[in-house]
């Protein structure tokens, strides 16, 4: 006999959707509604209104993170209320006075939202260099040495298309 299966559509479409909206990955998802990671992938395929509150609140997230990213990629200004307790009734607060400054954009940000807006322009991308003489597709012993430390992370000669 077949087990019940543990899905619930009253409860674990709205739980999965608040855990992604609170960051959680796939597999944390999983986990906290106690079930695996293979069952959460078979649910979200057979419950589409399981995946879509998943897909919603990841959405809500990413909207949020992007929103962070451009402000802190374009200059922006800044307010900030100074505030202190009403004198008269501390249950209440009193602005003193409102301060603006002028925020700098932060260079990492930029690049960052350069790079995925604009792949195709500002991505890294490496040159090796190839002799006329080498056949298509064939890659020499230094030339795949270079390419392998540049896939790892050292240093070799990268060039960003302007």
């Amino acid at each position: 006999m077949a087990r019940k299966p543990k899905y619930r559509p009253d409860y674990h479409p709205a739980e999965a959707r608040r855990l992604a909206e609170d960051m959680y990955i796939d597999v944390e998802i999983a986990a906290a509604i106690g079930i695996g990671e293979t069952q959460f992938y078979e649910w979200k395929k057979r419950y589409p209104k399981f995946a879509r509150a998943v897909d919603e609140g990841k959405q809500k997230v990413n909207k949020m993170i992007e929103g962070a990213y451009k402000n802190l990629a374009l200059p922006h200004k800044l307010k900030t209320v100074i505030a202190e307790p009403d004198p008269k009734d501390k249950s209440k607060v009193k602005v003193v006075r409102v301060e603006e400054r002028e925020v700098d954009p932060n260079e990492r940000a930029g690049r960052m939202l350069l790079y995925n807006r604009l792949p195709h322009k500002y991505r890294e991308r490496i040159q090796v260099d190839i002799p006329d003489d080498q056949e298509p597709g064939a890659v020499d012993a230094e030339a795949e040495a270079e390419i392998m430390d540049w896939i790892r992370g050292g240093a070799v000669k990268k060039e960003t298309e302007k």
